[in-house]
């Protein structure tokens, strides 16, 4: 596991979990989608999931990048600037972890 994916080559595998105030899942989630809908038409995207535990107001994004590179791209893209300047006032915690495949 590594913090910030910087020393990882190949693919590079994140998962996000995020815990927000209560009640404000459902007005994170359609940023969350948007950010999901621009990470499909990404090439250099393998996969994008959304799981979510309604009760607790948490989610986990698991996220699989070419490289770090297309991650650094990804989280600078407009859907997830969005999400920041909409949702960051929710976030309690958040916790990225990055993985690489074994082989």
């Amino acid at each position: 596991m590594s913090a910030t994916g910087a020393d990882l080559t190949g693919d590079i595998h994140m998962l996000a979990t995020i815990h927000y105030k209560p009640s404000t899942l459902p007005l994170v989630l359609p940023y969350v989608e948007l950010i999901q809908s621009e990470a499909a038409g990404d090439p250099n995207c393998l996969r994008y999931e959304i799981l979510v535990y309604p009760p607790t107001d948490t989610l986990v994004v698991v996220e699989s990048y070419k490289s770090k590179t297309a991650i650094d791209a990804h989280i600078a893209g407009p859907a997830h600037t969005k999400y920041l300047e909409e949702c960051e006032k929710y976030i309690l915690e958040k916790d990225w972890k990055f993985y690489s495949k074994h082989s």
